[in-house]
């Protein structure tokens, strides 16, 4: 078994969370915003219709295309969340190593984080919160990861995005 080596825990707040409800047919939704030449995001099934990130600054206008698309794409509601952040553990090994996203969920979970839409790869394991929530979740998980901050540093021009290095604590 590959043990997780940990690089960073990163925060962001360059996100909004789009949700369209109803009877929803996800190829001509997808094809809506692919016709706007924006990236999309996580993109989650819900018990009634679909939930998927954009970046905040297209939020809006990815909103009101899809609005003025409903009579042909068909659901029945959509709402516009800008107020999310993505809490993100960066490293290698991370889907492979079995106690990386048990932990990452109970510690979430422990301090009152809403799980929105997580995703994993062997790089990185990310999920979306409500903005409030973005700056416990990362204290609480460089506690449960027992690692510790050696530096912090804005990773774009508008200091959006945090990445913490850290280095995992010796037992």
């Amino acid at each position: 078994m590959e043990q997780a080596v940990l690089h960073g825990i990163h925060r962001s707040h360059t996100h909004a969370k789009i949700t369209v409800t109803g009877q929803v047919t996800l190829p001509p939704l997808l094809r809506a915003i692919a016709d706007l030449n924006i990236p999309l995001g996580p993109l989650a099934r819900r018990p009634a219709g679909w939930a998927f990130t954009v970046t905040r600054t297209a939020g809006a206008l990815v909103a009101a295309t899809l609005q003025s698309a409903r009579p042909r794409l068909g659901f029945a509601r959509l709402a516009l969340d800008e107020r999310i952040a993505e809490v993100a553990v960066t490293g290698s090994g991370l889907r492979s190593d079995p106690a990386i996203r048990p932990i990452f969920c109970e510690t979430l979970l422990r301090i009152g984080v809403h799980l929105e839409l997580m995703s994993a790869t062997g790089d990185r394991l990310s999920v979306l919160c409500h903005d409030s929530q973005a700056i416990p979740a990362t204290r609480a998980l460089r506690e449960a990861l027992a690692i510790g901050v050696t530096g912090l540093r804005p990773t774009d021009d508008q200091s959006t995005c945090v990445t913490i290095q850290v280095d995992r604590k010796s037992g």
